[in-house]
């Protein structure tokens, strides 16, 4: 069973077309990011291991949702989103009945992650993948904040973005997307 990704840290997107120098709109998938804290779960039987991003065990977080993942029969290592709310978005699997899967292509991993979590979950929700060029207009996605994923990449492991920045996941942030606020009165003291 693969160990916990000491780096599972995204590229950071400063301009999508930086991104799309490198590659053509459909051959991206976009998966909106929950807020959360990004975890990586791991299922051998019936033991379930919880893990942050960088490795750390987290135990009294996860009690409430273990059953979910205890009902599914395979075993499994995926990367998603722990919410406040104790609800896991996944959103990558890397290891499937004690496979690696994480040379297979995006779009074959996210098939697997589908077909393993295909029971509906009172805390567990798959992140969806939709088309780039569905969502990209005017130089922005319509979504905030996004992982963006060559559908034909695989995932590498214990790399940082420096090592390698084409072939991994990206993280794109709509900070431009930011509301006026206009204050219409207030009281002071």
């Amino acid at each position: 069973m693969l160990l916990p990704c000491a780096q599972m840290r995204p590229v950071a997107v400063k301009k999508l077309d930086d991104l799309l120098a490198a590659y053509e709109p459909k051959e991206l998938l976009v998966q909106d990011i929950p807020k959360g804290r990004q975890v990586l779960v791991h299922k051998n039987g019936e033991k379930i291991e919880f893990y942050s991003r960088i490795g750390s065990k987290l135990s009294r977080h996860v009690k409430v949702i273990k059953g979910d993942f205890l009902s599914v029969e395979d075993n499994f290592v995926v990367i998603g989103s722990l919410t406040k709310e104790k609800t896991v978005f996944l959103f990558d699997m890397l290891e499937l009945n004690d496979k690696e899967v994480i040379d297979l292509p995006t779009s074959e991993r996210l098939a697997c992650l589908q077909k393993t979590f295909s029971n509906n979950f009172d805390k567990i929700v798959i992140v969806q993948p939709q088309e780039f060029k569905i969502l990209y207009s005017d130089g922005k996605l319509s979504i905030d904040t996004a992982f963006i994923k060559p559908k034909k990449s695989k995932f590498l492991i214990n790399r940082s973005s420096r090592d390698e920045p084409v072939g991994e996941w990206y993280r794109y942030s709509n900070k431009d997307n930011i509301r006026d606020v206009i204050i219409t009165s207030f009281y002071y003291g």
